[in-house]
């Protein structure tokens, strides 16, 4: 789990450089939008990466209580 959401900020952080080069001449305001825009998707797969994990955990220990 640890190991998956490091290389997924070096790739965030890959993104963003690219980003930075790319799109030097944007406002401000649509940088904050794409930062934004890109945590809500990192933390929302992470959310369900963890939530499938867990209830698989959880499956796995009453399968063991039974």
């Amino acid at each position: 789990l640890r190991l998956v959401s490091s290389s997924f900020l070096l790739v965030l952080i890959f993104f963003w450089v690219f980003f930075e080069k790319v799109f030097s001449a944007w406002p401000l305001t649509l940088h904050l939008l794409l930062a934004l825009f890109l945590v809500f998707f990192y933390f929302r797969a992470k959310l369900l990466y963890y939530y499938r994990f867990n209830t698989f955990y959880v499956g796995l220990k009453s399968v063991n209580f039974l």
